[in-house]
């Protein structure tokens, strides 16, 4: 087989095997993407906002555990609990966790 010198042949079209490439596994739905086959998007704020995980560490908050007893008790890092807060502040519209335990009492009567 002789060796070809100069440039390349065109080379085929790239086809991506990644499903958010594909023309029919995304939708937006309110400004989100969401992919196909889901049956809702999650909020960019408020109480729908939340993960599970947020709810939680809202939850152990409202019960009055520092972050140290949050990451013991919820089996995680200190550092996570702390992004864990941060994302919630935000998500709230709260500026600390006297705040939030205050919004998080008021939500839970």
């Amino acid at each position: 087989m002789p060796i070809r010198l100069g440039p390349p042949s065109t080379p085929p079209p790239r086809t991506s095997t990644h499903p958010f490439t594909q023309p029919h596994a995304v939708e937006v739905s309110d400004g989100l993407l969401v992919a196909s086959g889901t049956t809702s998007a999650r909020s960019a704020s408020g109480w729908a906002s939340l993960t599970r995980t947020d709810e939680n560490v809202i939850e152990e908050v409202r019960l009055g555990f520092t972050n140290p007893q949050i990451a013991d008790r919820l089996l995680m890092r200190r550092e996570t609990v702390k992004t864990h807060l941060s994302h919630v502040y935000a998500k709230l519209g709260v500026a600390n966790r006297t705040e939030l335990a205050a919004l998080a009492a008021r939500a839970d009567h």
